[in-house]
């Protein structure tokens, strides 16, 4: 069965070639491979159209060019030029095994799948993106994701496209229908894909700006219940202040969010060893927080215009 692979990118000219020379070096070739531009405003594109030239011997990758749009926007704009059966979705920035399709056709034949998902493996960079990694995917863990999937194209038929216009979310939400619909979902833990560079972020201001965006589309994601918990914890913010209760609050929250909650994210997988990190959990904790309320709430007075522009 034919193979159609979809690669949204956004100003990734550092890594774009090494993401086309994995693609075109797969153990199992794909049929088709469509990038699709998210409105770029480095060299990506003209990276993209001088590897094509010179390697695009079959003719079976092509770039599109469509304008500034969200990830989720330009993937369903790949999945309405695919030509296949089965579509298969990566991102830029990670260093794809070389086997990963053939691996992945292999697991839906022996499982008989509707889809297949890879896994990431998260560590970081500097001492401020290993602490931003312990306080979301964990640190040195190795976890299910949505980009690396293989996915039959009836199942697009069956819960439809991707969450559009969003920067994140798009992956739960769709997760989400799967769960909800019989959908076979496979799972591969083997060779997992890994970022090339920063896991999450290089500073403090990349992070907050990144978790605020992505905190958008919050309230529209399907499944996704952080959004009420962020209002309660608010609230019980508030209370703690009114009845004098925020030193225990303070301290509680300094040990919960600092410490305990990267330690189990990580299952305790050594991230006390470095001094620094012991440091900067506490601090990347409290950014991703006040990054993530303040997207909440922002998308909350907007929710109508979220909603008319989705």
């Amino acid at each position: 069965m034919k193979i159609t692979v979809l690669v949204p990118y956004y100003d990734e000219a550092s890594t774009i070639t090494s993401t086309l020379d994995n693609l075109k070096k797969q153990t199992l070739k794909p049929d088709e491979v469509i990038l699709i531009d998210s409105g770029s405003n480095d060299s990506t594109s003209l990276l993209i159209n001088g590897w094509i030239e010179k390697n695009n011997k079959t003719h079976s990758f092509s770039n599109i060019l469509s304008g500034k749009m969200s990830p989720s926007s330009s993937i369903n704009l790949g999945l309405t030029h695919a030509q296949n059966k089965l579509i298969a979705y990566v991102d830029c920035g990670l260093e794809i095994p070389l086997n990963w399709l053939e691996d992945a056709f292999k697991l839906m034949q022996e499982n008989n799948s509707d889809i297949v998902s890879k896994c990431i493996y998260t560590e970081g960079e500097n001492i401020i993106d290993k602490s931003l990694v312990a306080q979301t995917y964990g640190y040195k863990q190795t976890r299910p994701c949505l980009t690396g999937s293989l996915i039959k194209s009836n199942v697009f038929d069956d819960i439809g496209f991707f969450l559009d216009n969003v920067r994140s979310g798009y992956d739960v939400d769709f997760i989400n229908r799967i769960n909800s619909h019989n959908i076979k979902r496979t799972i591969d833990y083997k060779n997992p894909l890994k970022y090339y560079g920063n896991n999450y972020a290089a500073n403090i201001l990349t992070a907050f700006k990144k978790v605020f965006t992505y905190s958008l589309a919050g309230w529209i994601t399907r499944g996704d219940k952080k959004p009420i918990f962020y209002l309660l914890f608010a609230g019980f913010f508030y209370f703690s202040f009114i009845y004098s209760y925020h030193g225990i609050f303070i301290a509680s929250y300094i040990f919960i969010r600092g410490y305990l909650v990267p330690y189990l994210k990580s299952y305790g997988n050594s991230i006390f060893l470095y001094p620094y990190l012991l440091l900067f959990l506490p601090i990347s904790g409290l950014i991703i927080d006040v990054a993530r309320f303040s997207g909440y709430l922002f998308s909350l007075f907007n929710i109508k215009k979220i909603i008319e522009a989705k």
